[in-house]
């Protein structure tokens, strides 16, 4: 009955979130390395991140890692949560005497975080990691624990995260805590990072 009344049908296409990579590479000092990663960045259909991969060497080293992260905890005024669970081993074939030969490190971490607006987050994460260095012939050298504290804060005006044209990022990050074994003692490092897009 309204001459000046549409119907829009419009057809929409997803576009792909989930990735699965392998690499192949070689190095004196590691050998030959293969590695397989998955990544999804809609993983539970509200931009969750979930990360597994696998990384090993015929020289020994091996990396074993998950991890998932929710930019939105459904319900909440911006929270953010996440976790992740890594085994990591490291060996010097060149080692001898008392050279450290293998290190093998596995931990947990968490991270929750708030968003202040639309445009300004910030995290805290915890991670707690056991570090175990072995001389030759498995001969047991340290075997000691890390806990370190990681606040963050991110700016980011973007108008598409994953392909972004205009806006702004930035993050400052901050790692502080404690190590174990015969070199005990606090640590702290800072990470700043950032890229402007103009707009278009």
């Amino acid at each position: 009955t309204d001459p000046n009344g549409r119907i829009v049908e419009l057809e929409t296409e997803e576009r792909p979130a989930a990735s699965i990579n392998g690499n192949i590479s070689y190095g004196t000092s590691v050998g030959l390395v293969g590695g397989i990663n998955y990544t999804d960045s809609n993983f539970l259909g509200r931009a969750q991140e979930f990360k597994a991969s696998i990384e090993v060497s015929d020289e020994g080293d091996q990396t074993y890692e998950i991890s998932i992260f929710d930019p939105w905890l459904r319900g909440t005024n911006r929270l953010q949560a996440g976790g992740s669970l890594y085994w990591r081993q490291s060996i010097d074939d060149d080692a001898y005497g008392d050279d450290l030969y293998k290190v093998k490190r596995g931990g947990i971490k968490g991270t929750i975080g708030q968003g202040l607006n639309d445009d300004i987050y910030v995290r805290g994460a915890l991670r707690f990691e056991n570090v175990q260095e072995y001389l030759r012939d498995n001969v047991r050298r340290e075997d000691y624990d890390l806990v370190a504290f990681t606040p963050t804060i991110t700016y980011d005006t973007r108008n598409n995260p994953w392909n972004a044209t205009s806006g702004e990022y930035a993050k400052l990050q901050l790692e502080t805590g404690y190590a174990g074994g015969y070199k005990s003692g606090s640590f702290s490092n800072a990470t700043v990072n950032g890229v402007s897009k103009a707009g278009g």
